[in-house]
């Protein structure tokens, strides 16, 4: 599945794509938010 779109996605949802980083559309970032609590998954 590929995700062209970035940002908030509700709540406690982010994507975050890596053209920051030079891998556009490669490396994508997400963080989680649930009580307070963030987790970060690279993919």
């Amino acid at each position: 599945m590929i995700i062209n779109s970035e940002g908030k996605f509700n709540d406690n949802y982010y994507l975050i794509d890596g053209m920051p980083m030079g891998m556009p559309k490669f490396l994508s970032i997400y963080i989680i938010e649930n009580d307070g609590m963030r987790l970060m998954i690279d993919t």
